[in-house]
């Protein structure tokens, strides 16, 4: 005797489509989760590299009796009258970060050269140190002269992270300092403290 067959049922065309869009919601907030921990991921090597300029600058400054020297290029790249020195970006030299870092190496301040983790030929992300300078309490985002005091800095891609440098508003609300047409923020050392208001 043979036994009946039982019918065999797959998948119908609803279902199928029903499981290929919940498959690609996941995969799309997957995606977007991802690319939120790879940005969070390059700041934080933003943030360690000017840590390391700030610390290695401020032992110079303890066993040298200054901070040292912007390095003297020709161009836009370091400037001894502005005390300018763009470390890192699509202005920088391998030559200026080299003759810049060459002193804090010898004596062991600092190993390696800091590096932006995106290509600074296409992504206009600076490390830049300012000789002689200070954060500006009036103007947003500027800095101004002063003596004795430096300023490191880094462009960082999460314009809300909390260690941005902010501006307080006239109502108390502070509003993070946008670079590179709002889509950047900046992480400042001011004299090796770091700086997350501008105009306290």
């Amino acid at each position: 005797m043979k036994s009946p067959q039982q019918p065999c049922h797959g998948f119908t065309l609803v279902e199928l489509l029903v499981s290929i869009a919940i498959l690609g919601v996941l995969a799309s907030i997957g995606l977007v989760s991802y690319a939120g921990y790879v940005k969070q991921a390059r700041d934080a090597l933003r943030k360690d590299d000017i840590s390391q300029l700030n610390n290695a600058i401020r032992q110079y400054f303890v066993y040298e009796g200054g901070y040292p020297p912007p390095t003297q290029t020709s161009g836009n790249v370091s400037d001894e009258v502005t005390g300018v020195t763009i470390l890192q970006g699509r202005d920088r030299t391998e030559t200026n970060i080299t003759t810049f870092l060459s002193p804090l190496k010898t004596e062991k301040y600092i190993k390696g050269n800091p590096q932006d983790p995106l290509d600074p030929e296409v992504y206009p992300s600076r490390y830049t140190y300012y000789f002689n300078h200070e954060i500006s309490p009036t103007d947003v985002g500027f800095s101004r002269w002063r003596d004795n005091r430096f300023l490191v800095y880094a462009y960082l891609e999460n314009i809300h992270d909390a260690d941005c440098l902010s501006w307080k508003n006239a109502d108390g609300s502070l509003s993070p300092v946008l670079v590179n047409s709002g889509k950047n923020c900046l992480y400042v050392f001011d004299t090796g403290y770091l700086k997350t208001v501008q105009n306290p």
